[in-house]
């Protein structure tokens, strides 16, 4: 009954007219300030800058303002109501997956109160000391990335009253001896600062004393901008990796461009904080990740001299790179994971896209293949008794998950668990490939309800990201079987910038190439309105953080195309905005030679006054570190600004949930009901 009353639903809007009602739109009022910048002999105006103070009463009051006219646009519909609940029916099974760390948090969280240091705090991270007599808990300000930190001893659940800051991203690492711990310190942009951290460096703290007398083990340049730093141990806790990088951070993988450091942190009871790091290479030349460890020798995945990675040894005693032992070469398939077991390893790959799961022996030789459902994620992946099973977790586009366990000397496969989503007999899914704009074939996941009619006249939600080599696979998502419930098609393209066919895949689509995303977006929106899966103003595409900027630079390219945008929290201005971690893979204003391509893509810079944009709905977060929110301001006012037609430009702003929306359990309902209720209406057609 609830999937036919929101299909009924959809009809309703769809034959409607959302613009009928009003011949323009009454805007809030933005006012412009006379700001022109000389970006190398170029004039770039910025009429907006004044919301970046976003502190500020003025930009308070505009964003209430802008808040309040949202609202009016968005008041919530009986569509958006229908797929709140009918979501909430279909993600029912993510409540029967394990929540002991939730639910340890939450224990926590009662006993320690963070909200003693802060009405919006939340902790985070709960790291146990070895010897289990403290414990390091990080605290959220609102959903922020940057967490104060803090001890507790287990003893009497006290709080001993050390505190750290200018942590991100990074949990800390406890020493052996359980006196202190390793960590990654950042120094957080100022006010006025246009980047997102300087100068991170590898220090150690030591219970009870203060955070100025932490001692610094490895420090990059105290002013730079561009490094990223983060750090593991060895097995036996004797080594402290450090990774030293710039570019995209490669899913777990390590940043693109990056360089491994080794402390030797001796063998004594204590750490040996005076020995100097050791540099397994010269430049950030690849990416690397330590899996596991014997003594001084290392093994490692790298894409150094295999863009699809392999596993490789490094002896501390010989660290030469043409002394490294190759343990799994490169093999067919992207390399994802590398799990190590008792008697060996296990691979992860993506072959084709589709997830492949690989046991090795301990010499890297091959033992036995798993293919898992070719659409589908691996979200679980452990070895079982002593290495000689391999239990595997997948979701699909029905499935929360299917677990099965599988012995690697014979593969028989014994089935586990499986939590159902949604019937997969109702549903057609199949992957298509496309010609881009330079020729390339370009893989498409397309869902929609059995036996559609290929006329033209579905609406379709298009999500894509296309960078920082993250890899878009299928898994199991309630918004996407309630859009395909309402009669829609969901479309989901694996763009280059992403990481789904390898590094070249990645940098096919970085710097001067980054337009090479925007013409993989713009060409699966040709195909699906070719291929008469939609028409012009029937499709309706989403990104979120990097693919809400791909929205902003391909509405302003293909405007036409769409009768729905979604942005979410989307870096929006190339020029004023130092990519700082990001320059390997995106540029800087800064450089003469990369502000060129930058200024030609920027959303922001390449709105045109006058245009008939598609309806576009633009969120933030004012507790967003990544992505600060003025630059969904200026996005939205320029809009605004140039909109020729009735389709709303609207902007949604949250107090809290910092880049990924972390507001509490209903956020992700909350979120999804109204972008796929803006989607459905905007999507009626020409």
């Amino acid at each position: 009954m609830r999937t036919a009353v929101v299909a009924v639903a959809l009809a309703v809007i769809a034959c409607s007219n959302p613009d009928s009602s009003r011949s323009s739109l009454a805007y809030p009022p933005t006012r412009t300030v006379d700001v022109v910048d000389d970006y190398h002999g170029t004039k770039v105006a910025d009429p907006y800058r004044w919301l970046e103070q976003i502190t500020s009463p003025d930009v308070a009051e505009w964003v209430a303002a802008q808040s309040a006219f949202t609202d009016q646009m968005l008041t919530p519909d009986t569509l958006r109501q229908t797929l709140m609940e009918r979501m909430r029916v279909l993600g029912a099974g993510w409540d029967s997956l394990d929540a002991t760390d939730s639910r340890e948090l939450e224990e926590i969280s009662e006993i320690l109160s963070p909200t003693q240091y802060g009405p919006t705090m939340t902790i985070t991270d709960l790291i146990p000391s070895p010897d289990e007599r403290h414990a390091i808990y990080q605290l959220s300000p609102g959903g922020s990335e940057w967490v104060p930190t803090r001890i507790a001893r287990f003893a009497d659940s006290t709080d001993i009253g050390d505190s750290l800051t200018g942590m991100l991203w990074e949990p800390p690492i406890w020493s052996a001896d359980s006196r202190g711990f390793f960590y990654v310190h950042q120094y957080a942009p100022g006010p006025n600062d246009n980047f997102a951290l300087r100068g991170p460096s590898v220090r150690y703290h030591v219970l009870n004393t203060p955070q100025s007398a932490d001692r610094i083990l490895f420090a990059t340049p105290e002013q730079g901008v561009e490094r990223i730093l983060d750090i593991t141990e060895s097995k036996d806790h004797r080594y402290l990796i450090i990774s030293e990088g710039n570019g995209a951070g490669w899913e777990g993988f390590s940043q693109v461009l990056s360089r491994l450091l080794v402390l030797d942190l001796g063998g004594g009871t204590s750490p040996n904080l005076t020995a100097q790091p050791l540099a397994l290479s010269d430049t950030l030349d690849a990416g690397y990740r330590l899996i596991a460890s014997n003594g001084p020798v290392l093994q490692v995945v790298t894409d150094r001299n295999a863009p699809r990675k392999r596993l490789v040894s490094i002896d501390l005693r010989n660290p030469a790179p043409n002394q490294w032992l190759e343990i799994i070469p490169e093999r067919v398939g992207v390399l994802q994971r590398v799990i190590p077991t008792p008697r060996g390893f296990l691979g992860v790959y993506l072959d084709s896209l589709r997830p492949v799961v690989r046991a090795f022996d301990r010499d890297g030789q091959l033992l036995r293949e798993f293919p898992q459902h070719p659409l589908s994620t691996i979200t679980e992946i452990s070895a079982e008794a002593g290495g000689a099973r391999v239990r595997i977790g997948v979701s699909t586009i029905w499935d929360v998950l299917v677990r099965t366990e599988y012995d690697i000397a014979t593969g028989v496969a014994t089935p586990l668990r499986h939590i159902a989503g949604s019937p997969e007999s109702a549903y057609d899914a199949e992957r298509v490939w496309y010609p881009s704009k330079d020729g390339t074939r370009i893989p498409m996941l397309l869902v929609h309800q059995k036996g559609l009619v290929l006329d033209g006249s579905h609406p379709v939600f298009m999500v894509a990201y296309g960078s920082s080599g993250t890899s878009m696979t299928p898994s199991y998502a309630e918004n996407v079987v309630a859009w395909v419930e309402m009669g829609g098609v969901f479309a989901m393209p694996s763009v280059r910038g992403g990481g789904e066919l390898g590094r070249t895949w990645y940098d096919a689509a970085i710097l001067e190439r980054k337009q090479t995303t925007y013409d993989d977006v713009i060409a699966a929106s040709d195909y699906l309105i070719a291929e008469q899966y939609t028409s012009a103003g029937r499709l309706a595409i989403n990104g979120a953080s990097a693919g809400g900027s791909m929205v902003g630079a391909v509405i302003n390219q293909r405007p036409e195309l769409f009768g729905a945008a979604i942005a979410e929290v989307p870096l929006t201005d190339f020029i004023h905005w130092d990519r700082g971690r990001h320059r390997a893979q995106y540029g800087w204003s800064g450089n003469p030679e990369q502000f060129p391509f930058l200024y030609a893509y920027s959303p922001l810079h390449n709105i045109k006054p006058g245009t008939c944009y598609p309806a576009t709905l633009i969120t933030t977060s004012m507790t967003d570190n990544r992505t600060p929110p003025w630059h969904p301001f200026k996005f939205a006012a320029a809009m605004q600004a140039a909109q020729s037609c009735d389709r709303p430009i609207v902007l949604r702003t949250h107090d809290i949930g910092g880049h990924i929306g972390d507001r509490g359990p209903e956020a992700f309902l909350e979120d999804r009901s109204e972008i796929l209720a803006f989607a459905a209406r905007y999507t009626r057609g020409p």
